[in-house]
């Protein structure tokens, strides 16, 4: 990504290292907040509050997803497949010449 391009170890072996551990870091930090933001929206409550009405067209989400539970497996899912990708991304760039030896 553009840190291993761009980032102060650009120059290094270890660019792909740090790009992939940026892009880690990153994930995590959306993740803390999707967090966050479920638990400030979904918290439990005895009393039940009524969702205003809007006048536009809302998309509907899936009832599983508006718990607390829901929520939280929704943010363990996206830190999971966020950290597989950029691993799996990391995994490719580094191999890219035996891929690429692999198709000629």
């Amino acid at each position: 990504g553009p840190f291993a391009k761009l980032g102060p170890l650009r120059d290094s072996q270890m660019a792909n290292l740090a790009g992939v551990t940026a892009a880690i870091a990153l994930i995590v930090i959306a993740t803390i907040g999707l967090s966050i933001y479920g638990t400030v929206t979904f918290k439990k409550e005895l009393k039940t509050v009524p969702r205003p009405t809007f006048v536009t067209r809302v998309p509907e989400v899936p009832e599983t997803i508006q718990t607390a539970d829901g929520w939280s497996q929704f943010a363990g899912a996206f830190l999971v497949g966020g950290a597989g990708g950029a691993i799996f991304a990391y995994l490719l760039v580094n191999n890219l010449s035996m891929i690429q030896g692999m198709m000629s």
